[in-house]
């Protein structure tokens, strides 16, 4: 596996063998020339964030292993107004990349969740970069499949929407409204005994897909979940 390491060591990213994913490590620098075991791995150095100012960075992160989730997307600020509406999410103070996107720049938002502790709460990331716009990685064109698919599809939900992220919540009803107000189409269905999952995806980036749980749920009737055939 080919690990990438940038920000002096501290910061480590690898694939997922046989998935479209990467993890991400933050941590201690990592001295790998006085490490053995670093012998043993494929380290790539690409500059990544090369639009990025580490001088503007927010370094206040979570003391917690998984503290927030990175996106894709074609339209970052469709995905940002989209978290904001329905999750209530906000946009992070700080963001080290460019506002407006300049050319040759990824584009990102930062947004946290509602969290009775602000240090504690998950955080989106979106990135938008230049070359999903080419066939290279053929973002758009999935893109566009999901989008048709979610308007001609009632009642059942394809493989691709099983890679989700979950989520938990006190009550689905508020964001089942919040979703009805969009006219956004969604999923409800009891997953155990009194225990219910809101499954949607974000128009425009169709490529986001969350499953958000709750034991409390009264707006909306669930329904039997299939996976069209």
């Amino acid at each position: 596996v080919s690990f990438q390491l940038y920000g002096s060591g501290s910061v480590g990213r690898a694939y997922i063998p046989h998935t479209t994913s990467t993890m991400e490590w933050f941590g201690e620098e990592w001295d790998v020339s006085k490490d053995a075991y670093a012998s043993n791995v494929s380290f790539d150095y690409t500059e990544v964030d090369k639009c990025r100012n580490y001088s503007a960075d927010d370094h206040t992160l979570p003391n917690r292993a998984f503290w927030k989730s990175t996106f894709a997307v074609l339209n970052v600020t469709a995905a940002r107004d989209f978290a904001v509406d329905v999750l209530h999410a906000k946009p992070r103070k700080v963001n080290p990349y460019p506002w407006p996107p300049k050319p040759g720049c990824i584009a990102v938002q930062w947004l946290k969740l509602p969290h009775q502790n602000d240090s504690l709460a998950f955080q989106f990331h979106f990135v938008q970069d230049f070359v999903y716009d080419t066939v290279l990685y053929g973002l758009p064109e999935f893109l566009r499949y999901q989008r048709e698919f979610l308007k001609s599809t009632k009642g059942c939900i394809n493989g691709f929407m099983l890679n989700n992220l979950i989520l938990r919540t006190a009550s689905l009803d508020p964001i089942v409204k919040r979703l009805n107000a969009l006219a956004a189409r969604y999923f409800v269905f009891e997953i155990a005994a009194g225990k219910y999952a809101l499954l949607f995806s974000f128009p425009g980036n169709e490529g986001i897909t969350l499953q958000i749980q709750s034991s409390h749920l009264s707006y909306v009737a669930p329904k039997p979940l299939r996976i069209c055939s």
